[in-house]
Parts: C-alpha cells; structure tokens; sequence
C-alpha cells in the first residue's frame, strides 16, 4: 500500500484552532499509513521572552522578526540550519491565524469513507524525534500552582545522542515520546487548549508508540489533525507543559469502525484498554471516567453495572492525565486480563504489538 508523507510546512499548518472550514491538505483511504511531521513553534519564542525574565503581561502577539529566537539557539549550540528548524522559523510568522501563540497544529488529514457514527482508529507505528532538544517552563498565574510561580522561566533540555534521555537539573528522565494533540474536526472551530470528546490535547502520556487511539468521527471524513510534540511528561503536566520537543516525524495508520460510537475517547496499549473522563471540574471527570470504564466492562464482559463497578474498583488505576488545560483529563487504565477477548489484528494473542518486524 502506498505510504503518504506530509511536512511541517506553513501551508500544512494552523496556529491554536482546529478551523471547522479547513479544507484537507491530503485525503487518504481507510487503512492509509501516513508520515506526518509536526514543529513546536512555541518553543522558540517563550524561550527568548523568558530568558529575559520579561512579566507575563508584556506577552504580546510576536514576530519572527523582532523575537528573533536565533541568538538564543546559538548560545546552547543549538544549529538553526536543519530542515525542521528553517521550518519552525518560517511557521512563527506565515501559519494561520497570523502571529497566534498556541499550539501548531498539522493537518487536516481525510479520510475517505469516514461518516459521523463511525470511529476512527490512530494507530501509532512509530515516532521520532527530528531534533536533539526541547524546553519546559513555568509562568504564574498557569499551572498546577498558579498562585506559587513568581516568574515565567524557560528551561532548555538536551537530550543525548540516541534520543533516549534527557538531563533535568542533573537528573536523568527517560525520553517517551508522544503527542499531546491528536484530534477530529468538530461541526464547529474549537481552540486547541481544552481537550474534549474530539480529542485534541489529551496530554495522554500513554499514547506512545505501539498504542492506539479511538476518536468518534464527527464531520464527514473524520480530518485528523495533531501536534504538541512532546519527549516525556509526567502524568498531571502539573507545571504547564511536559518536554516539549522542537519536532517530532510519527507514522499513523488509519483504520474506521462503521458504525460504533463512543462518548469519550478511548485508547489501547498492548497490555491495557483506557477511558477518558473530561470536564473542567476533577471530581466530575473522575466520575466521568469510572462511568465509563464501568460501560466498557460491563458490554465487554457481559456484568451487570453493579458487578462492572466492583471490578474496575478491584482493577482499574484512574490516573490524571493533564490538570492545567481547563478541561482536567482523568484516565483509567483496564488491564487486558479483566475483559473478554476479542480480535484486532493490530494486537497479538499475548497483547503485544507487531508492527513492520518490531514487536511492542
């Protein structure tokens, strides 16, 4: 089957918006393989702004040409010559909408035969991290501690050669990449921020290679969108941000289920089933998310609600999967063991991964 590609360039992108009236920069059929690049362009500039300690207040709309982030770059050895940074400089100033702060997002992406009432499959094949940096920080009045953060301060991290690892503060983090953002187009634009039943900023650290991702189709042809391109996080993002990596190559193939629906979006790792629960209140997205891994198990196992209940008590970690986007992400994990098999051929038999002779 042929392999689609589609770069990180202006023409590919929006700035902080998944647009409803976005016309698709590629349309692929069902089962498609798709490399797809995407960029941090936020990186550049909160850099440079909080480098100079500047108050969140002086955070106007920037530009490549006055924000110049090369300097900065330079003083870590950081080249701005590669192909995906000559990319993030021209995205700061040509993406739509013009000189918007937010996520860059790339897409949407097609695909055919999708309908509102099916959903859509993400299956994650691989990801790659195209540069060898990325940068996190902190800024008051966002975050975990809105309260407690007297200063914004970007804080640049290097990873090693393999891309493996990274330093923080002379310790050690395991690099997992993945992407805070997959997401459906809605009937209507939606920001980037908060994520909702359409997916988009999950922040679902879970989501990395070897996994799948289950998205209610919305507007004919699904248009998949994605970015935020991350390196690692730790479950709550409590700081604002995980690692947010300069660029990020991943390889996505798309699969439609005709006629399932979904209230929230769920995912699949080779080991766990996941529910989502989403609201801007935590306890409400917690009860949201154990309602619903009490729906899985319960259509999956044949239980009664009350039984399903007791089981996802006995066996379910709910864990927070982001605190600081306005709508709160809870996220339960449901062990393989405790649900019914069925068949994907995506999975093994030992719920495994295959995937083009590597095995997750």
């Amino acid at each position: 089957m042929k392999e689609y590609v589609v770069e990180a360039v202006a023409e590919n992108l929006t700035k902080s918006v998944f647009m409803a009236t976005r016309k698709p920069i590629l349309t692929v059929p069902n089962g498609a393989v798709v490399q797809i690049e995407t960029i941090n362009t936020d990186i550049a500039v909160l850099e440079k702004r909080t480098a100079g300690n500047l108050s969140c207040e002086a955070w106007e709309p920037y530009s490549i040409r006055d924000m110049d982030p090369e300097p900065y770059f330079h003083a870590y050895g950081i080249r701005t010559d590669t192909p995906v940074m000559r990319k993030l400089a021209a995205a700061l100033d040509k993406v739509e909408p013009l000189r918007a702060n937010g996520h860059c997002i790339t897409g949407p992406i097609e695909i055919e035969g999708a309908r509102p009432g099916d959903v859509l499959e993400i299956r994650i094949l691989e990801l790659e991290l195209t540069e060898p940096f990325g940068s996190m920080f902190v800024m008051p009045g966002a975050g975990a501690l809105p309260d407690r953060i007297s200063r914004p301060i970007c804080q640049r991290v290097l990873y090693n050669d393999e891309r493996t690892q990274a330093e923080l503060f002379g310790f050690p983090i395991p690099l997992d990449p993945f992407m805070g953002v997959m997401a459906v187009t809605d009937t209507e634009d939606r920001p980037s921020g908060p994520p909702g039943i359409f997916g988009g900023n999950l922040d679902l650290k879970r989501l990395t290679m070897g996994t799948s991702l289950y998205l209610p189709v919305l507007v004919p042809g699904a248009m998949f969108c994605c970015g935020d391109p991350h390196a690692a996080q730790g479950n709550g993002e409590v700081g604002i941000t995980a690692i947010e990596t300069c660029g990020m190559m991943s390889r996505l193939q798309f699969i439609l289920h005709k006629g399932v629906s979904l209230e929230s979006p769920q995912a699949e790792t080779p080991t766990h089933y996941i529910v989502t629960g989403l609201d801007r209140d935590l306890n409400e997205a917690m009860r949201k998310a154990v309602l619903h891994a009490a729906q899985f198990l319960r259509e999956r196992n044949g239980l009664s609600f009350e039984q399903a209940v007791m089981l996802s008590s006995a066996s379910v970690d709910f864990e927070i999967s982001q605190f600081v986007d306005g709508v709160v992400g809870i996220h339960g994990m449901i062990p393989k063991t405790v649900v019914r098999k069925g068949s994907a051929s995506f999975w093994n038999e030992d719920g495994s991964v295959s995937y083009a002779g590597k095995r997750f």
